[in-house]
């Protein structure tokens, strides 16, 4: 079993992409409670505890959960903050991959991969450009004909 986690870097680009939404949530908090104080104190704390639980607490345990497996004739990812979750595609069904990165991904370099099968799709994401290209490798293994 080949196991893939992704890099450290992931986590800089969750945590932006919170302080990102926390900034529109600061505005819009702003724009509709700015003319009452209790209200705009009230709504502030609440977007403030929950973007430094997500900040301080989600991203963390997201990324020291997740990983990637690939072995025994499937791809598996396993992950998931509040419960545990296992996702697995045969590499039999596997009819597409894909390797992609957004600006912020290619900024940082990674990228996800993106894993098309029968019955359903794996994105995994926060790999390294090798680390995708090695992966990619793997699932690229050509099938016997069948008779």
């Amino acid at each position: 079993m080949v196991d893939f986690y992704p890099h450290r870097r992931i986590l800089t680009i969750w945590r932006m992409v919170a302080a990102a939404f926390a900034l529109a949530a600061a505005f819009a908090v702003a724009l509709l409670f700015g003319q009452h104080p209790l209200l705009f104190r009230l709504t502030t704390g609440l977007w403030v505890v929950v973007f430094l639980g997500f900040f301080v607490i989600y991203c963390p345990i997201k990324y020291n959960r997740l990983k990637y497996s690939v072995g025994n004739g499937q791809v598996l990812l396993r992950g998931g903050v509040l419960y545990r979750r296992v996702k697995a595609i045969p590499l039999s069904n596997i009819q597409f991959t894909a390797a992609f990165a957004s600006p912020l991904h290619r900024l940082f370099g990674l990228c996800t991969v993106a894993l098309a099968a029968a019955g359903g799709s794996l994105f995994l994401t926060g790999l390294t450009r090798e680390d995708a290209a090695r992966l990619e490798k793997l699932l690229c293994v050509p099938t016997s004909p069948q008779d």
